[in-house]
């Protein structure tokens, strides 16, 4: 009876545990509301305990992938997005987002960090690992102008001037 009573207490405990942890879906939703309700710093953990809870999870990848849009687009932390997306290239390389999370890496750097060498180096790579892919335009566009003022790109002109 003793033994019965220690692995009754034993399941209880574990029982008490395991309701407080949160499934991979739950932990995606809950971030997903939380971006809806504007709270970001709210999702951002959620989205960390995702990634770091379930590594192995199909929603890990995109985990990652909407911490570094949160910080790019939401809460405007450029440094922060940038190590975002560097995680997801380094972590899930064949996700079908590290593509975009590649192309971001060079955007972040050309656009927001003035890193030309850093955004180079990020678009070639872009170039050697996905020569095929939708976005190879916006790669070479971006290669093609990268430091120069937009009042200077002919194909930018007509935005800028309609400010």
């Amino acid at each position: 009876m003793h033994a019965i009573s220690r692995v009754g207490y034993l399941f209880l405990i574990l029982s008490f545990v395991a309701c407080g942890v949160k499934t991979a879906d739950a932990l995606w939703e809950s971030a997903k509301n939380d971006v809806d309700r504007r709270q970001y710093e709210s999702a951002i953990k959620a989205l960390e305990k995702l990634t770091v809870t379930y590594p192995d999870s199909s929603l890990a990848p995109q985990a990652q992938f909407l911490i570094g849009d949160i910080f790019m687009n939401k809460t405007h932390e450029i440094d922060r997005a940038l190590a975002a997306f560097q995680k997801v290239v380094a972590n899930y390389p064949d996700y079908a987002d590290a593509v975009k999370a590649l192309f971001m890496i060079g955007f972040v750097k050309a656009n927001y960090l003035t890193d030309y060498d850093g955004a180079r180096e990020a678009y070639n790579d872009f170039l050697v690992r996905y020569p095929n892919h939708e976005l190879i335009h916006s790669v070479n566009f971006e290669l093609a102008n990268l430091g120069r003022p937009i009042e200077d790109i002919d194909v930018l002109k007509d935005i800028v001037n309609a400010r």
